[in-house]
C-alpha cells in the first residue's frame, strides 16, 4: 500500500504543477491551499489527543509548520506572479530557518537520545551531519523571483544535488520519529522529484519542494503509517551498514559547494 500512494503522489504532484497550474491557476490555488487547511485541522486533531509535548515535538511542530507557511507563500507568489526583494527575502529568510531548524536539532539528538540504542546513533555522524546543514543553509541562493512563470530560483544546481545528499543522510540516519512516524520513502520523495524537475528545467526547485512536502506533512498527520512500506526497513539497514559512507559523500559535497562559491566570489 505504501508505494502504491507513494506513485499516486508522484503522478498528483506532477498534474498539479505541469497541468493545473498552467490551465487552471485558480484551481490550482484552491487545491493547495486546501491541502494546508486540511493539514492544520489533523495537526490540531492530533496534538488534542496527545496532550503533553516535549521538546522534540515542539521541534517537530516548529519546523513542518515552517514548511507550510513557506509552501502557502510559494503558492500566492507564484499565482500573483509577485516578483519583489521583500517577497524574495521573506522566502530565502524561510528556505534558511527550515535547514537551519533540522541542522541544530540534529545536534541537539546527540545529546538527547535514547541511551538504550545507542547502537543506532552514531553521535558522530550525528554532530558533523548537523553542522553540514547549518553551513548549506547558509548558503541558500539569494536568487528568488519569477523565472518562466514559476517562482523560484534558476540555476545553482550545485546546491540542489548538495542538499538532496545532506538531507538523504539526515533522513535515514535520524531514527527518533521511526515508531511513530514512517516518514523516510515519501520524505526521499520529496527530495527526489524537486532535484530531477530543476535538473530537467532549472527553476523547478522551490515550487516542487513545497508542493511535495506540503502534502506529505498533511497526509502523514492523516495517517502517521500513510506510506509505509517495509523497503524503509531496508533502507534504514542499508543506511546504518554504510554510515561513513554517506557522511564523508556529505563532507565532501559541501567542500565543493563552498569550492564553487569561493571560485565565483573570488572571479
Amino acid at each position: 500500500m505504501g508505494l502504491k500512494n507513494i506513485i499516486l503522489l508522484i503522478s498528483f504532484v506532477i498534474f498539479l504543477i505541469e497541468y493545473v497550474l498552467k490551465t487552471h491557476k485558480f484551481l490550482f490555488l484552491i487545491i493547495t491551499c486546501s491541502i494546508i487547511l486540511f493539514f492544520i485541522y489533523f495537526l490540531i486533531r492530533n496534538l488534542t489527543s496527545k496532550g503533553n509535548l516535549d521538546v522534540n515535538d515542539f521541534a517537530r511542530i516548529l519546523k513542518i509548520l515552517t514548511v507550510q507557511i513557506m509552501a502557502l507563500y510559494v503558492y500566492i507568489l507564484t499565482y500573483y506572479k509577485i516578483d519583489k526583494p521583500f517577497h524574495n527575502r521573506n522566502i530565502y529568510y524561510l528556505l534558511i530557518l527550515n535547514l537551519l531548524i533540522i541542522g541544530v536539532f540534529e545536534i541537539n539528538d546527540v545529546f538527547d537520545f535514547d541511551t538504550n540504542d545507542n547502537d543506532t546513533n552514531n553521535p558522530i555522524s550525528k554532530t558533523i551531519s548537523g553542522i553540514l546543514l547549518i553551513i548549506l543553509a547558509l548558503l541558500t541562493p539569494k536568487q528568488l523571483g519569477i523565472h518562466d512563470n514559476i517562482y523560484g530560483f534558476k540555476g545553482n544546481m550545485i546546491w540542489v544535488v548538495v542538499g538532496a545528499i545532506l538531507l538523504t543522510n539526515f533522513y535515514l540516519g535520524n531514527r527518533h520519529w521511526d515508531d511513530k512516524i514512517k516518514y523516510v520513502i515519501p520524505v526521499l520523495v520529496a527530495m527526489i522529484i524537486p532535484l530531477l524537475a530543476h535538473l530537467i528545467t532549472n527553476n523547478r526547485w522551490v515550487l516542487y519542494r513545497a508542493v511535495c512536502l506540503s502534502i506529505i506533512l498533511t497526509l502523514l498527520e492523516y495517517d502517521t503509517h500513510f506510506f509505509y512500506d517495509t523497503y524503509e526497513e531496508t533502507l534504514k539497514k542499508f543506511y546504518l551498514t554504510n554510515e561513513y559512507s554517506f557522511i564523508g559523500l556529505s563532507i565532501v559535497s559541501v567542500l565543493l559547494l563552498l569550492g564553487t562559491r569561493l571560485k565565483y566570489s573570488t572571479g
